[in-house]
């Protein structure tokens, strides 16, 4: 069989590679005019799109937002645009980035007017809903020894490559979340939190020790914070936790803060996307928030929150 070698028992698959050797001088006519398909599934070199028909150009600037956000960000005067720096600050934008970022989220979703900035979230958030029979809900982000990230090419515009990482684990562990509840109890055991499991070998044991903040059932937008400073044993590895029980209504939720080693840990943390699911290339990546418990009539996305 082509590419496949036998020894002994082994096989051994031989990967199908190629090489293109761009003539002296062409460098910047090649990356001007070429560019890199999908480097995971089929490799391949495609035409860049340099030269647009007049038609083309018009609906791209039809379609393009930027223009009226522009105008919008003009209007504010000098204390709206410090406000919006200094809420960018919690996100790792300036004004003007998080401006855009709210913006088109705004007139995609059909809502007038420009939002007042805020410290606790920005632009989209994370929710999670419970109706109906769905009372109980539970989401987990995983925190082993290494795992695969998802991180952007430097350098490019749109490329991502899977990325290894090693955490090293170590207390104190601090938790922090800001949140809004609007939820009601709906049987004996009402609660919503959000917590950590950190994991600690003891004397041939795994104990696991507990770091919680609980939600209030009714509550404006609010930022709480926790530590965990001492534990028994050696700690190597945690498991973050969402989880409401015997509650109607919506938990919305944004930046989330899991610190250790001076560096923050949480995945998604933003929260502009904390239901993705990675596919493809990217098939090793696990979720940001995996359900371990999620029945009918309980779900969680993220959304832009107009309030």
């Amino acid at each position: 069989m082509p590419g496949i070698l036998g020894a002994e028992n082994n096989l051994f698959i031989m990967a199908r590679i190629g090489y293109l050797i761009i003539p002296e001088g062409y460098d910047e006519t090649y990356y001007k005019s070429l560019k890199s398909g999908d480097r995971f599934q089929f490799p391949r070199i495609t035409v860049k799109p340099r030269f647009y028909s007049w038609q083309r150009r018009k609906n791209l600037t039809r379609h393009s937002l930027l223009p009226i956000i522009a105008e919008e960000w003009e209007k504010l005067d000098a204390s709206q645009k410090d406000a919006w720096n200094v809420a960018g600050t919690y996100t790792d934008l300036n004004g003007w980035r998080l401006f855009v970022s709210d913006m088109v989220n705004r007139i995609k979703g059909g809502i007038s007017g420009v939002a007042t900035p805020s410290i606790y979230h920005q632009s989209r958030v994370g929710a999670i809903t419970l109706s109906g029979s769905g009372d109980f809900i539970k989401l987990a982000q995983y925190h082993p020894l290494s795992y695969w990230i998802k991180s952007k090419v430097i350098g490019s515009k749109s490329k991502y490559t899977p990325v290894l990482v090693r955490e090293d684990f170590s207390l104190p562990l601090k938790l922090k979340i800001s949140y809004k509840a609007d939820l009601i109890a709906t049987g004996g055991d009402p609660y919503a939190k959000f917590y950590a499991i950190v994991y600690t070998l003891y004397q041939g044991r795994t104990i696991e020790n507990r770091l919680e903040i609980d939600f209030n059932l009714q509550q404006g937008w609010n930022t709480v914070e926790v530590q965990l400073a001492k534990v028994l044993g050696h700690a190597n590895s945690y498991t973050l936790f969402l989880e409401c029980h015997d509650l109607h209504g919506e938990l919305q939720f944004d930046n989330i803060h899991v610190t250790h080693n001076e560096q923050n840990w949480a995945r998604g943390w933003q929260c502009n996307t904390i239901d993705t699911q990675f596919t493809r290339a990217f098939y090793q990546i696990p979720r940001f928030w995996a359900p371990v418990y999620l029945p009918t009539g309980s779900n969680f996305f993220s959304i832009y929150p107009n309030d």
